[in-house]
């Protein structure tokens, strides 16, 4: 019933009579409705190429966090630096992105009044600041500083700790940037310490403060690192590496700066960071410092019971501490002084200091002086532990004597009565080896600049000179340290200052000049001094190459001297053991260039010496061969330069060490060939006509890392020089008497090295160019078995299929050609040779493959275009040798001698057998 009376209405819709309204118009009949509508597509991820702003865990942006900072609720606060941890060791980059003004949000909670919020703001800045470049920092460093400095002012005590720690983290990351802002930060820490020595230990708010002591070291020992660390600020502002601009030639800039470019000046661009003259510490700041802080570290000295340090009654180890950061502190202001002393080229300053405080330190520090108190009560590092005391260095008595030395020594003068008790205690220290191995590397070098202004003093004051220039005691004290030096291990870092010590005040500086003057000891001394170097040197090795070659500049340029006479004498037996333990070879290559000078200043130069260098030249590079070979020279009676030194080079030990490097082998090399004759038996077919044998040994047994073809360029490289310098020799042209034997010896052994035999050749070819092809007939037999051996060598091997093994048959037969193109006279001896060895053979039947490799080196020597003009000088020779052949050889063979022989020489050969 529901359905049919639903169907009734739909019915009577299309005859139902529309309303009419008034003022509505009615649409025509025909009229055409033209309206439309329309939607839009809508993709949820259409924007999926854009990236989204970095953030934490909690999906907060860096600005989300920073908005967080000014909440009034703590926790809010807390929350959105831990946040900001989080997205920062997710996300790094986003703290340079954010730079600004993530430190002007971060530095404004510096002073908040929450500790938890603090604390997570220190941690925030720990992990920051590595990120953050100097460069980055230097336009906000002086903003956060002034925030810094409001914390150390604050009223509220924990304020100041949390403030200290702040700085510690900006020191440790920017010391440039710190160094420049001393002038406003270490006002406020001496404010810290005034109001800490006024007993302000009450607490302003809440919040845990750790008591006096650790307040007290605590702000002793920021104030020690940061005056220590300006006292280098001058230093670094005249260091050349400070250029502001940088060009290159490699990355061209966008102007042109210059038309030919600058490619030698290098600068780069960037802010400065070094210290101006409104940023240092001037004289006032520095006198306010000292008169401020000195009478509140004397106040702290007495409280800590100074008298227990010399007694062996238990100290605290608080006090320990604080006694060791005030004698530190002290040390470090006097220092201060004499730098602004030194910046304004007077001394008023630290005069005017001495007089003021030198019946005070007199009081309250030398009673108890020297200090000996070695026990502690309780445990030392537990008890620093319980304060909150991290990070400063542990106390030493040792360490501080040699501190209270150094500040006394300062304020000595002629009417003071306490030198005694200082040089007596300086003269036992340095005595007693236990104590200078418990002194710590600065407190070494302190006592050496305790010792060196007590030698000033001397020098320098004319009311405290002895009549020889130096008082006993300071005499004492040097020999003292002459007696340190020898008996100090070499790797000890002590030993190292001690040479630099010795170098400066013996040697290089203007109190080296003075001594030299006014102290008749001096010679002695030094003397003492230099003989101690060359064992210094053996011990180093290599295990400190910029002290190896620090010493071996002192020894080559004080030998020279006339103090260095004596180690001239022994020079020559340490320089064996150095080369011969191999510490040449582990050495850069300048430095085996000092080694080479040292042999220059050698009194004699004895045979084991030239030994030792002929095995280190083969590893040392062609250059440093040269160079050898040039001081030898020059110490010997060959050179035609003028030397000062007597000849300590003998002409036969120049001459053998020359040989050696000519042959490229010792004598041991050569007698092992000769025991591996056997497995050389595949060379013996040369032996009709030749009786020597080569073998491609090369260097390899020189422990270089060098390829084989790499040896052999190396070799010939080095054959090159040392025929070079046969020819500037003085008595060049009688140079073929002394090494005739030598020559025949090496020759005549079965099997030769193919390095020995190029060196040979080289070496004969200079040697009858020098003797203009006289007097050489006791060589004629050797040099044709040399040559013969050579060239039937080099004719088998050029068609190798290993690059390596052609180069080196080239090398070798140019040299062959070479000497036989000198006359007519070789290439005659030759001929001979090989008409005599044909002969022989003929008559005991001849071998086939003899006669074919006699006929092959004809036909090779003659195809050379150098040697035409000396066979037409023995045309008779060459046809007699060929007839010997006639009957030995095949057909071929001889038709293609017949037509060398018709197109070099005109020589018509018949080829019937």
């Amino acid at each position: 019933m529901t359905k049919s009376r639903r169907k009734k209405k739909e019915k009577a819709k299309d005859f139902a009579k529309p309303k009419l309204k008034v003022g509505r118009k009615l649409p025509r009949a025909n009229e055409t409705d033209v309206s439309f509508t329309s939607q839009s597509v809508v993709l949820p991820r259409q924007l999926t190429g854009t990236q989204r702003e970095a953030s934490n865990f909690r999906k907060l942006t860096v600005q989300d966090l920073l908005s967080q900072l000014s909440h009034y609720s703590a926790t809010v606060r807390h929350d959105a630096l831990t946040g900001l941890r989080e997205l920062f060791r997710l996300h790094p980059t986003e703290v340079s992105k954010h730079l600004a003004s993530l430190l002007e949000r971060l530095c404004a909670i510096i002073c908040d009044s929450d500790v938890t919020v603090r604390h997570a703001l220190i941690s925030v800045f720990k992990d920051i600041f590595p990120h953050i470049d100097s460069s980055r920092m230097t336009p906000f460093f002086a903003v956060i500083v002034a925030h810094v400095t409001g914390g150390l002012s604050h009223i509220h005590r924990d304020i100041h700790v949390d403030a200290l720690q702040i700085l510690d983290s900006l020191r440790e990351n920017y010391p440039a940037l710190i160094t420049s802002s001393l002038s406003k930060i270490v006002p406020h820490l001496v404010g810290l310490l005034r109001q800490n020595a006024l007993g302000m230990e009450k607490q302003v708010c809440r919040g845990s403060v750790k008591g006096t002591t650790s307040n007290r070291v605590q702000i002793l020992g920021r104030l020690q690192a940061f005056l220590q660390l300006s006292l280098t600020t001058d230093d670094a502002d005249t260091s050349p590496s400070s250029k502001l601009v940088q060009f290159s030639s490699t990355t061209p800039t966008h102007i042109g700066l210059y038309k030919f470019g600058l490619p030698r000046q290098r600068f780069q661009m960037g802010m400065s960071t070094a210290c101006t003259e409104a940023d240092r510490l001037d004289v006032a700041c520095v006198r306010h410092i000292i008169t401020s802080v000195v009478p509140v570290l004397l106040e702290w000295w007495v409280e800590c019971e100074p008298s227990r340090l010399s007694f062996e009654s238990p100290i605290r180890p608080q006090g320990l501490m604080i006694m060791s950061l005030v004698l530190d502190l002290i040390q470090t202001l006097w220092k201060h002084a004499a730098q602004v002393d030194k910046r304004t080229d007077a001394s008023e300053l630290r005069t005017s200091l001495s007089s003021q405080y030198e019946r005070d330190f007199v009081k309250h520090f030398l009673p108890y002086f020297p200090f000996t108190a070695t026990k502690l009560s309780g445990g030392y590092k537990k008890g620093m532990e319980k304060l909150g005391i991290r990070g400063i260095k542990t106390a030493s008595v040792v360490d501080m004597n040699t501190t209270l030395c150094s500040i006394m020594v300062t304020l000595k003068h002629s009417n003071s009565v306490w030198v005694g008790q200082i040089t007596d205690y300086l003269l036992d220290l340095i005595s007693a080896e236990s104590q200078i191995h418990q002194m710590s590397p600065s407190a070494f070098k302190t006592l050496l600049a305790t010792i060196q202004q007590l030698l000033e003093d001397d020098l320098y004051n004319s009311d405290s000179v002895a009549e020889d220039g130096l008082t006993e005691t300071v005499i004492q004290l040097l020999s003292g340290l002459m007696s340190l030096f020898k008996a100090s291990h070499a790797l000890a870092s002590k030993k190292e200052c001690l040479f630099h010590f010795l170098l400066s005040v013996l040697v290089q500086s203007d109190l080296a000049d003075c001594l030299r003057v006014r102290w008749s000891g001096l010679s002695h001394l030094l003397s003492l001094w230099l003989t101690c170097l060359p064992p210094y040197l053996l011990a180093l090795q290599t295990y400190n190459i910029q002290l190896t070659e620090k010493v071996l500049t002192v020894i080559c340029g004080m030998s020279s001297l006339a103090l260095g006479h004596d180690i001239r004498k022994g020079m020559a037996q340490w320089l064996c053991e150095f080369i011969g333990q191999g510490i040449v070879t582990r050495l850069p290559s300048q430095i085996q260039r000092k080694v080479c000078e040292c042999i220059y200043y050698c009194a004699d130069v004895p045979k084991s010496l030239l030994q030792s260098l002929a095995s280190l030249c083969r590893t040392l590079t062609v250059s440093e061969v040269q160079y050898l070979i040039q001081i030898l020279l020059y110490r010997s009676s060959q050179s035609q330069i003028p030397s000062t030194l007597s000849f300590g080079v003998s002409d036969a030990g120049l001459l053998s060490f020359c040989f050696s490097l000519l042959i490229g082998c010792s004598q041991a090399d050569l007698n092992s060939f000769q025991d591996s004759h056997e497995q050389h038996g595949a060379s013996h077919k040369y032996t009709s006509l030749a009786p020597l044998i080569l073998v491609n040994e090369n260097a390899s047994k020189t422990g270089c890392d060098l390829t084989e073809e790499m040896q052999w360029h190396r070799h010939v490289s080095i054959v090159e020089v040392v025929v070079k310098t046969y020819s500037i020799m003085q008595n060049a042209t009688q140079l073929w008497i002394s090494y005739s034997k030598l020559f025949t010896e090496v020759v005549s052994l079965t099997i030769l090295p193919v390095t020995a035999a190029y060196g040979l050749l080289k070496a004969a070819t200079s040697w009858y160019s020098l003797s203009r092809n006289k007097q050489l007939e006791e060589i004629e037999t050797p040099v044709c078995n040399l040559a013969m051996a050579s060239l039937l060598w080099a004719d088998e091997r050029r068609q190798s299929s290993e690059e390596s093994i052609r180069a080196l048959s080239q090398d070798l037969h140019s040299a062959a050609i070479g000497l036989l193109s000198i006359g007519s006279g070789v290439l005659k001896s030759v001929l001979l040779h090989l008409q005599q060895a044909i002969q022989s053979a003929s008559s005991g039947g001849m071998s086939p493959s003899i006669a074919e490799f006699a006929a092959s080196l004809l036909i090779s020597l003659l195809r050379s275009f150098v040697l035409k003009e000396c066979f037409r000088q023995c045309v008779d020779v060459l046809a007699k040798t060929v007839s010997h052949l006639k009957g030995s050889v095949r057909v071929q063979t001889l038709q293609v001698l017949q037509y060398e022989c018709s197109a070099s020489l005109g020589l018509q050969v018949t080829a019937n057998r």
